[in-house]
């Protein structure tokens, strides 16, 4: 029950409309639109809309209480573009699937997972969902939406009853998907910085506070994570991946240093050099960078060695994400 959402239940849905609104400006380029929502006599719903001055995102953030039997909750987005296929996120990439409904195989994608945006865009102009927290989706013609809860009552009886917070939000943009900044965005949105993390490398200089940690020359190359080495504890191990689909060499500067670059090695999963490799995503390193060449959608693991502070066994510094 809790896996299953059948195609029949798009004939019994209803609209559910809002009771009451209220208006504010919650900032001097900030306004809030609140609805409050009655959806059966157990469940309501409040959603506050968000609409920036500095931003194209819509937010909505969203409080409900939740105490149905075998009913499911979506939001539909009606819009004004035509599309064969809509673009999904997953994890390191991405995947097209058909907003049509003209084979067997079209018709059994009425729900479909993803990460953490659905896009659907015309040749210069596009609209996707972002969110953090739901992953069922449908594209269909023109309209994307997106399940915010559902109401199993197997394996457990109380799945997904009582509160919920959550936010997802729509955002327009320029140009289809490969041109947008809609991965970016997708990032921010469900990923927000983290302001800084201690770590200690022995012998190493610290660099300064205010520049970024790790610098990426292209806005397609994205930073999965970074951790010290399992091993030794004083190597610094990056993961990074490409996010469009495109081949790519691009230059990652690190800053953790004020000296350079000792040593860059490409690792698998195990922080191991797989048999025979010759590091071929390494062009070069210069100085506090190094040059990476990607394959579309490909996922690299760097392991750096820095040069040693000659003055200072052991030092202590800050990284900050900007």
């Amino acid at each position: 029950d809790a896996w299953d959402l059948w195609i029949y239940y798009m004939d019994t849905r209803a609209e559910v409309k809002a009771s009451n609104y209220s208006l504010r400006y919650s900032k001097p380029t900030e306004l809030e639109l609140t609805f409050t929502y009655k959806i059966s006599e157990v469940s309501s719903m409040k959603q506050t809309i968000i609409l920036s001055a500095t931003s194209r995102r819509i937010d909505f953030k969203t409080d409900i209480e939740w105490h149905e039997e075998h009913k499911v909750l979506r939001v539909y987005f009606p819009l004004q573009l035509k599309n064969t296929f809509a673009t999904y996120d997953i994890q390191n990439g991405n995947i097209k699937r058909p907003t049509t409904q003209n084979t067997q195989w079209e018709i059994a994608k009425y729900e479909v997972c993803a990460h953490r945006y659905a896009d659907l865009s015309e040749g210069d102009y596009g609209v996707a969902i972002l969110n953090n927290w739901k992953y069922g989706y449908s594209a269909r013609g023109s309209t994307l939406s997106l399940t915010v809860l559902k109401s199993p009552k197997g394996p457990n009886k109380e799945t997904d009853m009582g509160s919920h917070s959550f936010t997802y939000a729509l955002y327009p943009h320029k140009g289809d998907f490969h041109a947008s900044d809609v991965l970016q965005e997708s990032v921010r949105f469900s990923s927000p910085a983290i302001k800084s993390l201690g770590m200690t490398l022995p012998g190493v200089q610290p660099a300064a506070n205010s520049v970024s940690v790790i610098q990426v020359e292209d806005e397609n190359i994205f930073v999965d994570c970074m951790k010290m080495d399992e091993e030794t504890g004083s190597e610094v191990v990056v993961r990074l991946h490409e996010g469009k689909g495109q081949k790519t060499c691009t230059k990652v500067t690190f800053n953790l240093s004020t000296l350079g670059i000792a040593g860059a090695k490409v690792v698998n999963l195990l922080e191991e050099v797989d048999v025979g490799a010759t590091n071929p995503n390494i062009i070069g390193v210069e100085g506090k960078s190094v040059i990476l060449d990607f394959g579309p959608f490909e996922t690299v693991t760097l392991q750096l060695r820095f040069q040693q502070y000659k003055q200072s066994q052991h030092s202590y510094f800050m990284l900050s994400t900007v």
